[in-house]
């Protein structure tokens, strides 16, 4: 289960509690961090320091979102 249908509450915040980035998101009125219209900004790559390329992931389920 992603961001959108835990809203927000996944596994890699458990410690945290919601996912700041989707809490920006929110704020920004985006679905999601991939089509924000501030993407990608600083935040995406400091927050999600465990993954190996967030803005690419990102950027290809912002691409699946967009053939729907």
């Amino acid at each position: 289960m992603g961001c959108l249908e835990a809203d927000g509450y996944v596994p890699e915040w458990k410690e945290s509690g919601r996912c700041r980035i989707f809490a920006c998101v929110r704020e920004h009125g985006a679905l999601f961090c991939g089509v924000c219209r501030e993407f990608p900004c600083e935040k995406v790559t400091e927050l999600l320091h465990w993954k190996k390329d967030p803005v690419g992931e990102l950027s290809q389920l912002a691409e699946q979102y967009r053939q729907i």
